[in-house]
């Protein structure tokens, strides 16, 4: 996933893929050793994980962000996390709701140059 051009941006926090092995978890979906959408934490604490998904553009709107989020929550449930959804763009709101996160607000995000 490391070469993705796509799904490189899991691993940005991590200096190599051995890092993110022994430091941080995910799941995808994959085929033909293609990794079609993947749920990773794009920030994560001793309490807390932040959800990050990417799914390919060729894959998008046929339930696989939501299996790979699924997952996810489920794995942070389970290990005492609480997973935290962001949603940086509409459809990713909609699949939040669908997953059962309430609307809680908006704010404003800056970037510098």
């Amino acid at each position: 996933m490391r070469n993705d051009e796509l799904q490189k941006y899991h691993f940005l926090n991590y200096d190599l893929g051995e890092d993110f092995v022994h430091n941080s978890f995910g799941f995808c979906i994959e085929k033909d050793k293609k990794v079609l959408s993947a749920c990773t934490p794009c920030l994560l604490s001793k309490k807390s994980a932040e959800i990050s998904i990417i799914t390919n553009s060729n894959f998008r709107k046929k339930g696989l962000a939501a299996l790979v989020a699924a997952k996810f929550i489920l794995y942070c449930l389970d290990h005492d996390l609480t997973p935290h959804w962001d949603a940086a763009n509409y459809p990713s709101y909609l699949l939040a709701q669908k997953l059962g996160y309430k609307f809680i607000g908006e704010y404003k995000i800056y970037y510098l140059k």
